[in-house]
This record gives C-alpha cells, sequence and structure tokens, in this order.
C-alpha cells in the first residue's frame, strides 16, 4: 500500500496542482493526506481529484476553522471513519483481506493542546490490529530529532514518547523530496 502526506499549503495554485498532480500519476499512492492547504476544500473543483482517480474520504473537523487535514484515496477502497478530531482522522480499511486502521495527524504547536491528540491517538489504539500513523507531529522524541532553534522541551517529549510506547508504534525513517513529500510503503504496527 502506497500512502502519501503533504504539507502543502498551495495546493489552490496551479503549480502546487500540477506538481500534486503529476506526482499522483507517476507513483499512484493508495491513499493521501494533505495537511494545512489552508483553503476550503470546495475552492478545488471535484473533477480534479475524480481526474487522479481519487475520492474524498473525510476532511478533519475543527468546528469553524477550516479543515487542515483532507484524506482521499483511490476509487476503490472503501474506508470507514472510525475517528475525526481537530487534530487527527483515522480510519479502517481492507488491505489483502486484513482490516488496518491508518491515522494521519495535523498536530497542534502547543504541546498541552496536543495532549488531547495522545489521548485521541491511544484510543484509536484500541483497534488492536495491523495501524499506521503519519503525519506531523509537531513534536519529537528528543533533541537529536532537531535541528536548529531552541532545543524541544523536556516534558513534551516525555508525553509523546508515552503516547507512541502506550500505542505500541514502532517509528520508521522518512523519505521524500524537498516538498515534504512522504511516501510510506509499511504498516507501523503488525500485531
Amino acid at each position: 500500500m502506497k500512502i502519501f502526506y503533504w504539507n502543502i499549503r498551495g495546493i489552490a495554485n496551479t503549480r502546487s496542482q500540477l506538481e500534486f498532480s503529476n506526482f499522483c500519476r507517476i507513483h499512484k499512492p493508495d491513499f493521501i493526506c494533505i495537511s494545512e492547504p489552508m483553503v476550503n476544500l470546495v475552492s478545488i473543483p471535484a473533477f480534479f481529484w475524480s481526474s487522479l482517480n481519487l475520492k474524498l474520504v473525510t476532511i478533519n473537523d475543527r468546528g469553524s476553522s477550516l479543515s487542515n487535514i483532507w484524506v482521499f484515496c483511490q476509487m476503490h477502497f472503501a474506508p470507514n471513519i472510525i475517528s475525526n478530531t481537530s487534530q487527527q482522522v483515522s480510519v479502517t480499511v481492507l488491505v489483502d483481506n486484513t482490516l488496518c486502521c491508518l491515522s494521519f495527524v495535523y498536530a497542534l504547536k502547543n504541546p498541552f493542546t496536543r495532549r488531547q491528540l495522545w489521548q485521541d491517538l491511544v484510543d484509536v489504539s484500541l483497534f488492536g490490529g495491523p495501524w499506521m500513523v503519519i503525519g506531523d507531529f509537531n513534536a519529537v522524541l528528543g533533541a537529536h530529532e532537531k535541528s536548529g532553534g531552541c532545543p524541544p522541551m523536556r516534558l513534551a517529549c516525555k508525553e509523546f514518547k508515552r503516547m507512541s510506547d502506550s500505542c505500541d508504534l514502532i517509528y520508521l525513517d522518512t523519505t521524500g523530496s524537498p516538498l515534504y513529500m512522504v511516501e510510506w510503503l509499511e504498516i507501523a504496527r503488525t500485531h
């Protein structure tokens, strides 16, 4: 399964849409998460997505604020939404006769407001099957993962690690282009 996560503020502009379209046509990802688009979903014509053989799964619920997580999948998938909050969207989907869970994250920058996300992910972890969590956590496990700026808050690192350990997550190295594209070919938890 190919899953693509892109933090793309410029999805409404022609150049970004062209890059996005080219990437999708070449790599044919099964699921795509667009984070922080900074526009309303309806500002992009529906035919743009259908021309890429994509359908909308869901957008996250942020009350009166613009959604900042859009999840799409290939037309032949039939995912079920199991959790949808201001910082994550989680779905289950049948992959090779195995029910898997996919969680897409765009965490708030404030470590105290991220605590709700950590609890949401712990709740989703009760799913118990293969589970992949991907996104922008705005958190690191330690100072070794950060470059530049102030060192991370020790408490924030501990809370992120506690959630990761509670959920039995395995950290996978990321790959991608300077455009912050990430392609994952594995599920993060396999029990």
